[in-house]
């Protein structure tokens, strides 16, 4: 993808795009598989997908439906929402419902992993807001702008 960083002209759609490009860059570097999910054709989400250490299946749905899925700051706040919201002891509960999974794990085991696996989750969230934050940075910079907290606010109302 061609970077739109560099030029004063502020075409949303690029940005975005170059944004979004950077966030599934840095989830997938991170080690999860991205796989897109749709609805009816129309994109809404995508799904993140890796093992935790032990071996356990997790998939998660980013779930956009209702918002504008091309948006990076969309993107930045279900990441959080979805980070937020995990509960590791339902997850205990749900998985220890398995008779092969009970076999493999002692409940004290199962919460450490989905402990474990909460902390992730939210180091993957702070991952993202830190690239969407370093991508605005970056642009404001090359652009020539000075005042940061009122050009932050600018660039970033771009999108909303």
């Amino acid at each position: 993808m061609k970077s739109t960083m560099g030029t004063p002209v502020n075409n949303k759609e690029n940005l975005q795009k170059e944004a979004v490009f950077k966030i599934l860059s840095v989830i997938n570097n991170s080690g999860f598989r991205i796989m897109p999910y749709e609805e009816n054709g129309v994109e809404c989400g995508f799904e993140i997908e890796d093992w935790t250490p032990n071996g356990v299946d997790m998939c998660h749905l980013v779930d956009l439906r209702g918002t504008d899925a091309h948006n990076p700051f969309n993107i930045s706040r279900e990441m959080w929402s979805l980070a937020y919201d995990f509960d590791p002891d339902e997850e205990v509960e749900i998985f220890m419902e398995n008779e092969q999974f009970r076999n493999a794990f002692t409940y004290k085991k199962a919460a450490e992993e989905f402990e474990n696996w909460e902390f992730r989750l939210k180091q993957l969230a702070s991952i993202v807001e830190e690239t969407l934050e370093q991508f605005v940075r970056q642009g404001l910079s090359e652009w020539g702008c000075t005042d940061t907290e009122f050009s932050v606010a600018e660039w970033a109302s771009n999108y909303q």
